[in-house]
């Protein structure tokens, strides 16, 4: 529910300002790894969520995951979207936005 919202959004706001830092580094690859271990981080924390509601609230259907999962994929479409806005970003295009 709303909750999910919160943390996705929080953690959609630390991936875009750690990817804008990442994207800037001369290790290219550092952006593709940051990439994939906030995609392990975000299934992680998703399960974690969903086995913390469950045990505490302990919903009578299973249509508890309907919303949570509507939200999982929509962060997930969002975050895709502006992470490959940035990987994009080439090393002329870096530096100006430092400079802003």
């Amino acid at each position: 529910g709303i909750q999910s919202l919160f943390i996705f959004v929080g953690f959609s706001i630390y991936v875009f300002e750690k990817g804008l830092k990442i994207v800037q580094l001369s290790d290219k690859n550092a952006f593709i790894r940051f990439i994939f271990s906030n995609i392990m981080i975000k299934m992680f924390l998703s399960v974690g969520i969903v086995f913390f509601y469950y045990k505490n609230y302990h919903p009578e259907s299973k249509f508890f995951l309907i919303p949570f999962f509507v939200n999982y994929i929509l962060f997930t479409i969002f975050e895709t979207t502006f992470s490959s806005k940035i990987g994009k970003i080439d090393p002329i295009q870096k530096n100006k936005n430092n400079e802003k």
